[in-house]
C-alpha cells in the first residue's frame, strides 16, 4: 500500500495504465492525479502512448510451443527444490 503522501512514480504511473495495481493504490493514485495536473498529463500520455502500440497476438506455431516445452523439460530437469 501506498502512503497517503506519496506521489506516484513512472513505473507506478505506467502500472495504472496497464491496469496492473491493487484497488486501494489505484485510488490514491488517481486522487494524487486529480491534484497534480502535469502527473495527469504524463498519465493520459502513457495511455495514449499504450494505445497505439499492436496488439500483441498469441497465437505460437506448433514448432515454437514444442521448443518451449522441451527447453522448459530441460531447465526443470536441472532445478533444486530446497
Amino acid at each position: 500500500m501506498l502512503p497517503m503522501d506519496h506521489t506516484p512514480t513512472l513505473n507506478e504511473l505506467v502500472a495504472l495504465v496497464y491496469h496492473d495495481l491493487n484497488a486501494t493504490d489505484t485510488r490514491h493514485c488517481f486522487r494524487v492525479l486529480e491534484q497534480h495536473a502535469d502527473l495527469k498529463t504524463e498519465y493520459e500520455e502513457l495511455g495514449s502512448s499504450k494505445a497505439l502500440l499492436p496488439k500483441a497476438l498469441f497465437n505460437p506455431s506448433s514448432d515454437t510451443l514444442s521448443k518451449i516445452l522441451q527447453y522448459s523439460a530441460k531447465t526443470a530437469a536441472g532445478a533444486c527444490f530446497l
